[in-house]
């Protein structure tokens, strides 16, 4: 079961300040978000990283930007593959 946030505010006040799924037992994953005009912003292979809202150390700005996360479950080889948005907000 994917528990997927929809929105996030890295505003480093301990709360939300990183974008990532709550999600156990998976023998292969990959994060990858993208801002509106398509450019890969994050990418990620470990589950434990999630996003701060920066690329290169600079933070982006408030609005939309894209995920596609593709992983594979533990005790199942089916690669699955999610997109959706989220909203970055400070």
């Amino acid at each position: 079961n994917n528990k997927i946030p929809t929105a996030f505010s890295p505003n480093n006040d301990g709360v939300n300040d990183f974008f990532k799924p709550k999600q156990d037992n998976l023998t292969e994953y990959n994060l990858e978000i993208y801002d509106r005009w398509g450019n890969m912003v994050f990418k990620s292979n470990q589950i434990s990283v999630g996003w701060d809202g920066k690329m290169n150390d600079i933070s982006l700005e408030i609005g939309v930007y894209i995920y596609q996360i593709k992983y594979t479950e533990f005790g199942n080889d089916i690669l699955k593959q999610i997109q959706g948005t989220l909203t970055l907000v400070r």
